[in-house]
Formats: structure tokens, C-alpha cells, sequence
């Protein structure tokens, strides 16, 4: 077991600092918006068909999602390097659309992408 809890057949991202998330392959794109850059992501094999905007800011705490580094370090690294901290609510609420997105190597991913097969 990897610390997630199931609720009904969605899985949620367990709320510990210990969790080291890892994104799947994405694409990132420039958003076009004339008041503040946003970037778009969206899954590079097309497995997902979610694509989400996140800000520069947010684009640099999922550089640091490699599946090595646990969320406090996460968290501690981008206060080091930019003076601001993340909430560890804001994080936690981060992975979660990340995860619903299908974004993150997880259990959820594996049974979505099993249902993609069993479909095909």
C-alpha cells in the first residue's frame, strides 16, 4: 500500500509530506494572455484528454514532481529559491487536480489506463 486512501474507485493523494509525486510525460505550452503568462499542459501521449493552465509559478513546483523528491522538500526548495511559501494545503490541492487530470504517475492513472485498453 502507498499511503493513498480509496474513496469509492477515485484515489486521493495522500496529505504527507513523505509523498514523492511524479508527473507523467507533458507537454507545456505558452497560453496566450495579455495580462500574465499562463502555461497549458496537457499529456504528451494523448492518454489523458484534460489540459490544464497553470502559472509560472506553478510550473516550477512540478519541475520538482520527478518522483524522488517528497512534498516538504518540494515545498522547503521553492521557499529557498523564490522567498514564498506553498501552503501544504495548496500543494496537497495541486496534486489532487494534478491526479484527477491523470497527470501523475499513480494507481488512479493505472486504472484509467486500464479502462483506456479494456475499451479499445
Amino acid at each position: 500500500m502507498d499511503g493513498r486512501i480509496e474513496k469509492g474507485t477515485v484515489m486521493t493523494i495522500p496529505n504527507d509530506p513523505a509523498f514523492k509525486p511524479r508527473l507523467r510525460p507533458l507537454e507545456a505550452f505558452e497560453l496566450p494572455d495579455e495580462e500574465e503568462m499562463n502555461i497549458g499542459l496537457r499529456d504528451r501521449g494523448g492518454l489523458s484528454t484534460v489540459m490544464l493552465s497553470v502559472s509560472g509559478p506553478v510550473l516550477n513546483l512540478l519541475a520538482m514532481m520527478d518522483g524522488e523528491t517528497s512534498v516538504a522538500s518540494i515545498r522547503r526548495k521553492f521557499a529557498d529559491t523564490f522567498g514564498q511559501e506553498v501552503p501544504e494545503e495548496a500543494l496537497h490541492s495541486l496534486l489532487t487536480h494534478l491526479d484527477e487530470a491523470h497527470f501523475l504517475e499513480s494507481p488512479s492513472f493505472d486504472r484509467y489506463y486500464q479502462q483506456l485498453q479494456e475499451e479499445y
